[in-house]
Formats: C-alpha cells, structure tokens, sequence
C-alpha cells in the first residue's frame, strides 16, 4: 500500500496523493516538472509545508516518478519528499528500519484521505 521510493511517497498511497493533487488541481504538469498552483500553494502552505523553502533547494519542486509496483505515477521532487516528512512527523505513518515499507496509522490513514481524497475506495481504508 505504502513504501518510500528514494525519499518520497510511492505505493498505492503515492499514486492516490499524485493523482488527488493532479484532479484537484494542485499540480500543473510543465514541460520537464511539475508546479504548484496557487490552489497547491495554499494547500502546502495549510499543511505547513513552506514552498519558497522547497523551490530553493537544487531538487526540483515536483516531478512524476514512475511507480513500478502501481505502474502509475507518483510524485518525487522536494515536495514529494517534503509530504512524506510531513506524515512521518505528524504521525500518519510509520516508518520501518529495515525495509522501505510505511503503514498508516488509523489517525494518519483518515488524515491521509482527508488531505488526498481518491475516487471510490481507498487503499488506506480500514474497512
């Protein structure tokens, strides 16, 4: 369901997170990354995750990583990383020494689906 690609969010979770930022339209897709718009903006910002921080680092805000399990996209970047150092923090999910798993918590899975809504059942859905 979840797993760290590198330093940011993958799995079935990433994909959901790329794909709710992308519908909603928090992400715009450029030529080579991905940019906030200033609905994305507002949206990090309410996270307290402050985008001037992020864009001064040499990594790009945003960019699509492909997800090799989900076949699908998720996102990289200093904001990918930024997200799930957020949900570490906060208590969403937990992260294990010794493999690139995540579980959610029960907290941090209704968190995370509030935050990244996706369409039909979640995969972070306990029931």
């Amino acid at each position: 369901m979840a797993r760290r690609c590198y330093n940011h969010l993958a799995g079935t979770s990433g994909v959901q997170m790329y794909e709710s930022m992308i519908k909603r339209g928090y992400l715009t897709i450029g030529d080579a990354y991905l940019t906030l718009s200033p609905d994305g903006y507002l949206f990090t910002e309410g996270l307290r995750i402050y985008v001037p921080e992020l864009t001064a680092r040499r990594t790009p805000l945003g960019r699509e990583c492909l997800d090799w399990s989900e076949r699908r996209t998720h996102l990289a970047g200093s904001l990918g990383r930024a997200l799930l150092d957020h949900m570490i923090a906060h208590g969403w999910v937990l992260s294990h020494e010794t493999t690139r798993a995540l579980t959610f918590t029960p907290n941090g899975a209704k968190r995370f689906n509030a935050a990244f809504p996706a369409i039909g059942r979640s995969p972070t859905d306990p029931r």
